[in-house]
């Protein structure tokens, strides 16, 4: 029998349905299943009008609106504030539950309590999950249980706590018979880029979406073991050209991080150095919980504190 009877998944960085850790729990946990993602005001006003970035997450976007409509629902997309809008459509369609995946930016969280505590206030619960990392910031950590401040030391704990269960994919696309559409009146359309404030012609500088990213993966998957030094080089083909991907979530920590494991367990140098990037990211996440001064712009107080004291010539 199913928690809930009617839940919410609002998408922000993790653009698939494959692999996906809140669609996952929230269509097996609830009788139907919404989905929604909010093309942000406070974020997009700075950007230039031809940010490629942009148009990525709109073609993105609309990829992840057809593979929804083809399971039976589709993607409710609204271009606003997320702190409104998230619990205003909740309310609207009658939710009872909202699932996310959890974002580690000061100011990504600061919006996620602010929207949690409004569904509070309304009856509705709000769920978050790991999806961005592997390994969450409390789940690699030295022996004193303190977080790790220096990258070396937390890649070798990070790779001895490494399971293949670690890597486990979320078999979100075997439940996607959950997917409902809104209720009738709810103005679901997607805006063009060009109702968003962009270039409506300007093409995303990657090839978009989930089949953008394995069509990159299918490519570096051969390159890989030259990574190492490959890299250095900008007349070479070096990179992944993933970065985005993950970013925005269009494919999985765990699909990457499977698919480095797996060759550097070979003695694939490549596939090493890889890895040790994935790794870095998420000490990076990790420092953005334990240090969150290190990521609010105009805070200029040193990641370690004792260097606070040091007296700058300039």
């Amino acid at each position: 029998m199913a928690d809930f009877d009617l839940g919410l998944v609002w998408f922000r960085r993790d653009l698939r349905t494959a692999d996906n850790a809140a669609l996952y729990h929230a269509l097996t946990r609830c009788r139907r299943v919404l989905c929604a993602f909010v093309f942000d005001r406070d974020i997009l006003a700075p950007l230039d009008k031809k940010d490629r970035r942009v148009a990525f997450i709109h073609a993105s976007a609309t990829e992840l609106d057809r593979a929804l409509r083809e399971a039976g629902g589709t993607l409710i997309v609204r271009h606003g504030h997320p702190v409104h809008d998230i619990p205003a459509l909740a309310r609207e369609c009658g939710v009872n539950a909202v699932f996310a995946n959890r974002d580690y930016e000061p100011s990504a969280k600061e919006r996620d309590d602010a929207v949690a505590k409004t569904l509070a206030s309304h009856d509705i619960a709000f769920f978050s999950f790991k999806d961005q990392a592997v390994f969450d910031h409390d789940e690699v950590m030295t022996g004193a249980d303190k977080p790790y401040t220096v990258f070396t030391p937390y890649k070798r704990k990070w790779l001895e706590t490494l399971t293949p269960d670690a890597l486990k994919p979320y078999a979100s696309d075997d439940h996607l018979n959950a997917l409902a559409k809104p209720p009738s009146g709810v103005k679901h359309a997607i805006p063009s880029l060009a109702e968003l404030g962009f270039a409506d012609a300007h093409a995303p500088a990657f090839p978009a979406g989930t089949s953008g990213a394995y069509e990159l993966i299918d490519d570096f998957r051969d390159r890989m073991t030259d990574y190492d030094h490959a890299r250095e080089f900008p007349a070479k083909k070096g990179p992944s050209y993933l970065g985005v991907h993950l970013r925005h979530g269009t494919v999985s920590i765990r699909a990457l991080a499977r698919l480095a494991n797996d060759a550097q367990r070979h003695g694939d140098k490549g596939a090493q150095t890889w890895l040790g990037e994935l790794i870095w990211r998420e000490f990076y996440f990790s420092v953005l919980h334990h240090f969150p001064h290190v990521g609010v712009p105009g805070d200029h107080r040193a990641f370690k504190q004792e260097y606070d004291r040091i007296a700058w010539e300039t």
